[in-house]
């Protein structure tokens, strides 16, 4: 199955903010800003929504939930699917789909 990349305006906007800091964090030859922005999009659009704009004011708040977020997805995101393995579940992560 390919993976999903549809998000709102909105969202991509909120991911790029993140996507600046967690570049930052993780700190590998491979991670860019784009690379950062796809890692995000990919955990948050195919089966585990995350709670962007608190994920975002964490990153500018450099907090230890951010890191362990940041550090997590970049090392557990399966990137043919876009979900995560090693049952990693961030700290961001939405507790309930919106609309329920």
């Amino acid at each position: 199955m390919p993976i999903n990349w549809e998000t709102t305006a909105e969202e991509v906007h909120i991911i790029r903010r993140i996507a600046l800091k967690y570049v930052e964090l993780v700190n590998k030859p491979l991670c860019d800003l784009r690379s950062a922005v796809m890692d995000i999009t990919a955990v948050h659009a195919n089966g585990c929504p995350l709670r962007l704009e608190e994920m975002a004011e964490a990153a500018e708040a450099k907090t230890g939930d951010f890191t362990h977020d940041a550090i997590g997805i970049y090392v557990h995101l399966e990137r043919e699917t876009g979900t995560l393995k090693n049952f990693f579940v961030p700290r961001y992560a939405q507790t309930e789909r919106k609309g329920s």
